[in-house]
């Protein structure tokens, strides 16, 4: 039994350098669990922070109108056959309203003719053409004649003022 005791003795007996070296590695560890933390508790504050603000955005955004015909664009384009439309964005009407300045396009047609379809091409052109140009603003409304009564004018003015606030990078302040 002597021996045994004497052996874990030594087990457990450490020199000064040993106590040293371990003090050193828990500081070392402590520091950088600290760091670690700090780090983690900084990216919460910030994606609280964004969430919140998140929150409020899309409060005033859904304040203005609930209506969102960012979800009708892309029911509509999704819609489409590849390669359709191409030879509206092709066209010299196109080209000439989408290169110079205070220009119409006016797209008439009876029901059915199509005018849904190639509105949501123009819009996914624009969208993809300017995504990374802050300085232009892309708003557009699909109109039903069975929605009449959901169509009132401040109604339209309102959704093209949320889509166009949508593109900010904050609300605009007042």
């Amino acid at each position: 039994m002597g021996k045994r005791v004497k052996r874990i003795w030594r087990r457990l007996k450490w020199e000064p350098e040993d106590i040293r070296e371990l003090r050193s590695r828990i500081s070392s560890n402590i520091t950088l669990l600290n760091a670690f933390n700090n780090q983690l508790t900084r990216d919460n504050t910030v994606r609280l922070v964004r969430h919140k603000d998140d929150q409020e955005r899309r409060m005033i955004l859904d304040w203005l109108t609930p209506t969102d015909y960012g979800n009708k664009q892309s029911d509509f384009i999704s819609r489409r056959q590849e390669g359709t439309g191409r030879w509206l964005l092709d066209s010299d009407e196109f080209q000439r309203w989408f290169n110079e300045s205070k220009q119409t396009l006016f797209c008439p047609g009876i029901p059915g003719a199509g005018k849904t379809i190639m509105t949501s091409i123009v819009v996914d052109h624009l969208n993809t053409t300017f995504e990374n140009d802050s300085d232009v603003g892309i708003a557009f409304l699909y109109c039903n004649f069975r929605r009449q009564q959901e169509q009132k004018h401040v109604d339209l003015l309102m959704s093209l003022v949320k889509q166009l606030a949508q593109g900010r990078p904050s609300v605009p302040s007042v």
